[in-house]
Formats: C-alpha cells, sequence, structure tokens
C-alpha cells in the first residue's frame, strides 16, 4: 500500500515499543498494588488511537514519497498510543487474576486465562482474514472496525468501574 518493508517494520517496532512503555506506565501507577481504574482508560486509548490509525490510513497518499507524508508520521505516533494503551489495558487485568486467585488453584486461572486469550487471538486472526480476503476490506478500515468495537467494553468497563476509575483520573491529574 505504497510503504516499503523497513517503513512497515518502523511502523511495528514503534507499536512493541508502545505496549512495553503502557505495560512500565501501568506498573509505576499502580505503585505496587492492583489498580483497576486504569482498565478503562487504556479502553479509551485504544479506540481513539485505533481510530487515529484508521484515519492516518485515509490521509496516506501512496503517490508522494513516504518521508514527506504528516500520514505516516501521524500513523507512527498513532501505533505507539495504541501499544500504550494495550499495556495500560492489559497489566492491570493480568495483575488482578494473579492478586485474585486462590493460591491452591492460580495455576489453573492463569492457564484457563491464558487459554482463552490465545484462543480468541486465533478467532481474531481469522476475523482479520475474513475482513481482509473474503470482504476485501482495506487495512485501514480493520483499525476502525477494531476501534468502534471496542467503544461497548469501553462502556460496560466504565459502568462496572465508575468509582476506580474516577478516583484513577483524580489521582492522576
Amino acid at each position: 500500500y505504497g510503504i516499503s518493508k523497513t517503513e512497515t517494520g518502523f511502523l511495528l517496532g514503534t507499536l512493541i515499543l508502545g505496549v512495553g512503555i503502557g505495560s512500565v506506565l501501568a506498573g509505576l501507577w499502580s505503585d505496587g498494588k492492583v489498580e483497576l481504574g486504569i482498565v478503562p482508560l487504556g479502553a479509551i486509548g485504544i479506540i481513539f488511537s485505533s481510530l487515529s490509525v484508521w484515519l492516518s490510513g485515509v490521509m496516506f497518499n501512496p503517490d508522494l514519497p513516504t518521508q514527506e507524508q504528516f500520514a505516516y508520521y501521524f500513523g507512527i505516533a498513532s501505533l505507539f498510543l495504541l501499544g500504550c494503551s494495550a499495556g495500560l489495558f492489559d497489566v492491570p487485568l493480568e495483575s488482578y487474576l494473579q492478586f485474585r486467585s486462590d493460591v491452591r488453584n492460580r495455576g489453573t486461572v492463569l492457564a484457563g486465562n491464558y487459554f482463552l486469550s490465545y484462543t480468541m487471538i486465533i478467532v481474531s486472526c481469522g476475523f482479520v482474514y475474513l475482513l481482509l480476503t473474503v470482504l476485501q476490506v482495506k487495512p485501514m478500515t480493520v483499525f476502525l472496525i477494531a476501534g468502534l468495537m471496542t467503544i461497548p467494553v469501553t462502556m460496560y468497563l466504565i459502568y462496572l468501574l465508575p468509582d476506580l476509575t474516577f478516583r484513577f483520573v483524580l489521582w492522576l491529574f
């Protein structure tokens, strides 16, 4: 779609760097305790950054050199924020599972969690394959769909955790 393999690798590397930084931030902000108030903020970040990645794809012009395009750099920033948001979303949930599970069956709980997580990764790969090959959706539109699908999840999280979210936002400011 108009960018080289090196530029694509840079985009993926930026996403991974964002996940690492978001995970570290979640650990620092949790301050040694399980802080579920971070999860809705991570979900909100996933929505906005996914929509930003889609927008950068809309703005991208394959006829111009990549280095001269604002859309490419906007895409880099959006993928970085998507990674950070994913780290902020995931780390508190993983911590909660480890902290709240009984010591006697913690391994079973974590194994079940990983089994479900990786099963859903495979299902999502099938969903993306369906979108890209069968339905002929553009790759940038996959980010739009993912961002829109995250909205009801985020609304449910805020419904479940309003006090924790509000308390964390106050602490953050």
